[in-house]
């Protein structure tokens, strides 16, 4: 599939709905929540970086957590022949 950047300043029943909308300026709320609605009737993903967007309906965005995650090293890991109980290798981050 072919991707373009463009910019939606209406959006109507006439718009030819894409696979995802990107907000890359932060709405006021009744705009967001008429974008919302636009997304789920056409089946839009719609992606938003802004906090609390995705509270407020929007369907994705980003979760910045501060968080401490083991770091594997798999071809290491391998060749060592250690191994890890099955919860440390699922939250650890792993370099394949």
């Amino acid at each position: 599939p072919q991707f373009a950047i463009r910019h939606e300043p209406a959006l109507s029943e006439t718009t030819v709905p894409p696979v995802a909308l990107f907000l890359a300026t932060p709405l006021a709320a009744t705009e967001l929540d008429r974008v919302v609605r636009w997304s789920i009737e056409h089946g839009v993903i719609l992606y938003s970086p802004f906090e609390g967007d995705v509270e407020r309906g929007v369907l994705a965005g980003v979760s910045i957590e501060a968080k401490v995650l083991p770091y594997i090293n798999q071809r290491t890991l391998d060749a060592s022949g250690v191994e890890f109980k099955p919860f440390f290798m699922r939250v650890a981050k792993v370099h394949r």
